[in-house]
């Protein structure tokens, strides 16, 4: 016991004074003891593990109990071999050695000469000698090579594990789940909530030898996530080898669909093309060698798109519509137009008049009426002459499907639009063009030392909805680019012979770019924000500008635009990782030790990636505030009231009317006093960093010659978010600000007209900023793990049966940065999302006109950190809890492992897991409808009733439509059950809906929040922090429960493996 104990204090005084690390295991562990025929454990055996592929041999000797280990070895095939004098040599051959394995390998050796050699073949990938009790599956490199997978990427096998059901390992969430590859985290930093296994650079078959998948890891040394997907890459071996592939997917080999089969249209086109080549073989035999590898990826589209169009008479001003039996002005009766797939058609599918009704048979007769000379709107008198005429109707097609719009007045355009690669928001889409480089290093130094460098770097592009499709042919389209890369270098020393080391430093970049159609190529590897390309330039052309800057227009009735710009671009991101371990291994007594940690420098620089506005005007063409008189059933008999929207719609896009305008102030500095706006630059921008560290230390004690017990302990500490350039910020005071005027904690919720509180405001928090010792959210100092398991190989049993549990705690706060970009970039008081709803009549030809100043828009004096006024009510807030903790899941399995015959075994495991403390936000601003009587007078006025709480809020107030309450000729009740914002609320008693108008609605009074002073009523009546519409304070508030029941049946055929998995689970 006492020798126990040294080994122990020893161990933790090495994990103190040698750098060393708590990264994911990547080399394999072989550990076992030399016996005799009786049993008795035999001191200085030569051990020799070969590697068959590469000839590198790794020798140790059996210590004073017998035992061994040899905590480095490359993933591969290997043969095993025990020697001692006056012995005959035992050798294992064929063993598959997994990343991260931890094998267990006795050897007995019988009296006799050494020449005499005793072959022991040992079971198919040394499943059953597994000591470790994390649960999953390792796919060798003959399943990656054969497995079909239709985009050639390596983690589409995750699905095939047993437990993994998408991206969710053991009911764990998608954030949970961490990929490696040769040890490096390559997981991407912005997305983690959403892609689950991902590489930053393409997982190509001809570069992965091997995927391993834990879906319950219980492990010291594995942290980062419940689950795990762990890569390993090809290296040279002592011969050459290499191939050349080409792959390809053509659609003109499918059958179209029944759909585009119905309305005539062409099939979808998809063409893949993959292609490539690898080559890997020695520079100098058994010492280096070199692998090298270019795959390269070539899709394109052609995507059936239906886009809203104006039919030609309604370009012309023409409005259409039919009424049956007569023409309207003879008393015809009114019908609401509809397209051919309308429950009302007014055209069939080729878009040909219909003169009878399908459903009553009754004659249809068609009335019209020109949208400028009948209507006569004053404002509103010709088609625009800026963009509307020469630019946006010259570039609209003409319809050719009549199955969208109303078939006479819009239509639809379908057409095959190509897309030359196709991106998604998050880069996890396989169906970009891509070139990736991958090359591979490995030199052994001499017995004691070894170097290997491996790097991928990558670009990718295509389009995407986000930089912007456009809906008609002659159009603009944005783009997408991704320069991801990753890089690892690892240096492994054998310090004696009982003690290795192995340092790996890596590096994953993920950068993207995202541009519009009108800025290709502009800010990008020091290119400025004038250096466009050419066909940038010419959708610029076709645009006016406003004081020198463009002015882009989106209509309105879902009509389509030739040139979108949705979203704030260019958006750039630039998500590096940089990571540093160390693990030092000891072998003492029947002990192996291991310890270290890692560190992870973590990143995110960002611009326009925070707000909804785009950074320069934008605006929406429409009615807006300033009505078109006339288009009524008065004027135009038979006019139904569904098509007057339309016709004024219409009326409204074709004169270039403008309905509001749109655009983001923002600060790129916490200095700044005035907000910056286009002008100045159009890239808002925010550079996130968090820095994470860990350390463990473990044991595998092989406590009897069929027992082994796992013991671990590791610490997390990850970092608290903060933006580089000072401007990281939150609520001032933390999450009591989020209360408001109402109070300082949750006491103040559901207490309308609450005091104890005082205006929220916002503050520069965290390093860098003004306030330097402030954190966004405080520190968790807490984070400990256990971890326990047991591996025992039953001696009962005929053939080879193993028992295995095991128990742990994992902490999963891996960073998601775009999480931290919605909830902090655009701050209220850091960024200022304006919008201007002109209240007289506005048109293009003003915004436009030399000498005009409506754009910029006015700040109305804001200035940054201001705090939000009371008359604000709809920014969102978000802040995070002061105790906001780390979430973790406890793992736990028990499997039993049978080999049935030779070659085939079956697992049987249960795997179960606790979340705690998981993150997720909750709302503050719900709205209260019980204790301020909301609900009860909801309930009379729903009944038929007068309440006299809405006589209060709506006294002396003309309701639109309906006239103003008095309280006694017309009572608030009666004008809510009128008025036709509200009746559908009453009518099916969506009374939050009506809680949160009378909270925030502008109508009425002009003022947002003007109703509950109207009636004289406490700010804080329905929510509790009225200055915002949402109120989002994010913390630890779910918890999750999994169990689950995983059968495995494996049988490893002479070319390949096949298994079979089963699980039956359940997730709370």
């Amino acid at each position: 016991m006492r020798r126990v104990n040294s080994a122990c204090v020893a161990a933790f005084l090495a994990w103190l004074c040698v750098p060393i690390c708590a990264v994911a295991q990547v080399n394999a562990i072989v550990s076992g003891t030399a016996s005799d025929a009786t049993g008795a454990l035999i001191p200085g055996v030569e051990i020799t593990a070969t590697n068959v592929n590469t000839g590198i041999v790794t020798t140790v000797i059996t210590n004073e109990t017998g035992s061994y280990s040899m905590p480095s070895l490359q993933p591969g095939s290997y043969r095993l071999s025990a020697t001692l004098s006056g012995f005959q040599t035992a050798t294992y051959n064929n063993v598959q050695l997994s990343q991260g394995q931890e094998v267990r390998l006795n050897f007995t050796l019988t009296v006799g000469a050494v020449t005499q050699a005793v072959e022991v073949v040992v079971d198919a990938d040394t499943v059953l000698a597994t000591t470790s009790v994390s649960v999953g599956n390792a796919l060798p490199e003959v399943q990656v090579r054969t497995l079909p997978l239709a985009t050639r990427n390596v983690l589409d096998l995750v699905k095939t594990a047993a437990g993994a059901v998408d991206n969710n390992f053991a009911g764990a969430r998608v954030s949970q789940l961490n990929t490696t590859l040769d040890g490096l985290v390559v997981s991407d930093g912005r997305y983690l909530d959403w892609n689950g296994a991902y590489s930053a650079t393409f997982a190509s078959p001809d570069l992965v030898e091997e995927v391993q998948v834990m879906v319950n890891t219980v492990d010291a040394a594995v942290g980062r996530g419940s689950g795990q997907v762990r890569m390993q890459t090809r290296s040279g071996t002592n011969e050459f080898h290499g191939a050349l592939f080409y792959t390809n997917n053509n659609s003109a080999l499918n059958a179209n669909n029944w759909f585009q089969n119905l309305v005539g249209s062409q099939k979808s086109y998809r063409n893949r093309n993959q292609f490539g080549g690898r080559l890997g073989g020695p520079i100098k035999r058994n010492r280096a060698f070199f692998f090298i590898l270019y795959d390269g990826q070539r899709y394109l589209e052609k995507q059936d798109v239906v886009s809203t169009v104006l039919t030609a008479p309604a370009r012309q001003g023409i409005f259409r519509y039919l009424t049956e039996n007569a023409p309207g002005d003879s008393g015809g009766v009114t019908r609401r137009n509809g397209n051919a797939f309308s429950t009302t058609p007014s055209v069939d599918l080729t878009g040909r008049l219909l003169t009878v009704s399908p459903a009553s048979g009754a004659p249809l007769f068609l009335n019209s009426f020109n949208l400028f000379s009948d209507v006569r709107d004053p404002n509103r008198t010709r088609i625009d002459p800026v963009w509307v005429s020469p630019e946006y109707l010259k570039r609209m097609p003409l319809p050719n499907d009549y199955t969208a719009g109303d078939g006479l007045n819009t239509a639809g355009y379908r057409w095959h639009r190509t897309h030359p690669g196709s991106e998604n928001a998050t880069g996890s889409s396989p169906d970009t063009n891509r070139d990736t480089f991958s090359t591979r290093f490995d030199y052994q130094v001499s017995s004691r030392n070894k170097l290997s460098y491996r790097m991928s770097r990558e670009e990718d592009w295509g389009v995407t909805g986000q930089s912007g499709l456009p809906a008609f042919p002659d159009g603009f389209f944005g783009e997408a680019r991704r320069f991801p890369g990753t890089y690892n270098a690892a240096w492994i020393s054998t310090v004696s012979p009982t003690v290795l080391n192995e340092f790996r430093w890596g590096l994953r970049v993920s950068n993207s770019t995202r541009w519009s159609p009108f800025e290709m190529r502009c800010c990008y590897r020091g290119k400025q924000e004038a250096d466009i390309i050419k066909s940038s330039a010419d959708a610029l052309a076709t645009f006016p500008q406003a004081q020198g800057q463009l002015f882009y227009m989106s209509p309105t009735l879902s009509l389509g635009s030739y040139a979108p710009f949705g979203t704030a671009t260019p958006n750039q991101v630039i998500s590096p990782l940089t990571e540093f371990t160390d693990t030092v291994s000891w072998t003492r007594g029947a002990h192996s030790f291991q310890s270290g940690f890692d560190v992870q420098l973590t990143r995110s620089d960002q611009s326009n990636g925070g707000g909804t506005y785009t950074t320069r005007p934008f605006a929406t063409l429409g009615v807006g505030n300033v009505p078109v008189p006339g288009i009524n059933s008065t004027n135009f008999r038979g006019l139904n009231s569904n098509d007057i929207g339309t016709a004024e719609g219409i009326l409204a896009n074709l004169a270039g009317t403008v309905a509001d305008i749109r655009h983001q102030f923002f600060v790129n500095s916490p200095n700044q006093n005035t907000f910056s706006d286009y002008r100045d630059t159009f890239l808002f921008a925010r550079d996130y960093h968090q820095n994470d560290w860990s350390v463990f230390f473990k044991d595998n004690w092989k406590v009897t010659k069929n027992f082994t017990l796992n013991l671990g302990l590791r610490y997390d500490k990850y970092g608290t978010p903060y933006d580089a350039s000072g401007l990281g910020v939150r609520p001032k005071g933390g999450q009591s600000a989020l209360f408001g005027i109402s109070g300082k904690d949750f006491s103040a919720l559901w207490q309308p007209g609450a005091a104890g509180g005082s205006l929220t405001l916002i503050e520069f928090a965290g390093k860098h900023s003004p306030n330097p010792n402030v954190q966004i959210y405080n520190d968790d100092w807490k984070d400990i793990g256990p971890s326990l398991g047991f591996s025992w190989s039953l001696p009962w049993f005929k053939r080879a049966t193993v028992l295995r549990g095991g128990y742990g705690i994992t902490y999963t706060g891996g960073v998601t940065y775009l999480q931290y970009s919605s909830n902090i970039a655009s701050a209220p008081g850091t960024a200022l999302a304006q919008l201007f709803t002109p209240a007289t009549y506005l048109d293009i030809a003003a915004v436009t006109a030399p000498g005009a100043k409506f754009v910029p828009l006015d700040t109305g004096g804001a200035r940054p950190l201001d705090p939000v006024s009371l008359t604000n009510r709809t920014a969102p807030i978000n802040g995070y809890a002061d105790d906001r903790r780390i979430p973790y899941v406890q793992g736990f399995n028990l499997s039993i492992q049978r080999e049935l015959a030779r070659s085939l075994t079956l697992d049987i495991s249960y795997v179960g897991s606790k979340g705690t403390r998981l993150w997720s936000p909750i709302e503050l601003n719900e709205p209260n409808i019980f204790e301020n009587g909301i609900l009860d007078a909801f309930n009379v006025t729903r009944a038929g009733g007068n309440a006299p709480l809405f006589d209060r809020i709506l006294n002396g107030l003309n309701v639109t439509g309906v006239g103003v309450v008095n309280g006694t000729s017309l009572t608030g009740s009666q004008a809510l059950r009128r008025f036709t914002t509200t009746n559908q609320w009453l009518a099916n008693g969506e009374v939050a809906n009506l809680a949160n108008w009378l909270n925030n609605t502008s109508a009425l009074t002009g003022q947002n929040g003007g109703l509950l002073r109207n009636g004289n009523l406490p700010e804080n009546f329905i929510v509790v922090n009225p200055q915002f519409g949402t109120v989002r304070l994010h913390g630890n508030n779910d918890n999750s429960i999994y169990h689950s029941l995983t059968t495995q049946l494996t049988k490893r055929l002479s070319h390949g493996v096949s298994s079979e998995s089963v699980t039956p689970g359940r997730r709370i």
